[in-house]
Order: C-alpha cells, then sequence, then structure tokens
C-alpha cells in the first residue's frame, strides 16, 4: 500500500463523517420544522422525536436490505460462499 492510498482512505474517512454529521442535522432540522427546542410545543416535540426515530428505522432497514442484497449475489462480506453463509445462520 501506498502513501497516496493510505492518504485517500483518511480523507474518505473525513469526508464521510462531515457528510454524515450534515445529513444527520438535517434531518433533525426537517423534523424540527425550522425550530428551535425552546420554540417548540410537547405535541410538537413528541413529533420531532417520532421523525428521528422513523429516519433512524429507515437508514437501519436500508443497511439491512444493502447486506441482503451482498449475499443474494452468491457471497456475504464474511464468508466466501453462500452455502457457509447460510450455514452460519442455522442452530
Amino acid at each position: 500500500m501506498n502513501l497516496n492510498s493510505i492518504i485517500n482512505k483518511i480523507v474518505n474517512m473525513f469526508v464521510r463523517k462531515a457528510v454524515n454529521h450534515g445529513i444527520d442535522k438535517g434531518i433533525g432540522y426537517a423534523a424540527r420544522k425550522g425550530k428551535s427546542e425552546a420554540q417548540m410545543t410537547p405535541m410538537e416535540r413528541t413529533q420531532a422525536q417520532k421523525g428521528r426515530e422513523m429516519a433512524k428505522r429507515a437508514r437501519k432497514a436500508a443497511s439491512i436490505t444493502r447486506r441482503l442484497g451482498r449475499r443474494r449475489r452468491g457471497r456475504c462480506a464474511a464468508h466466501h460462499s453462500m452455502r457457509k453463509c447460510l450455514d452460519s445462520f442455522r442452530p
């Protein structure tokens, strides 16, 4: 591994963190409808909390879908063959 690929990996790590932070802030802003916590009524606060929980569930569903898609192509990230992957889930 050369120095260029190491630098690229480090830069990508920071960019990924910054983008994820921005997405989380945007979801929070949209859930609050642009208001601060002090300006919100209790009903709006509970609605914003439900919006954040729904976004969290959507992220988990997307992650699970990507994981299932990898397995469907014939292998998973942890194993080299589909048979080993399926055997690891059997009791």
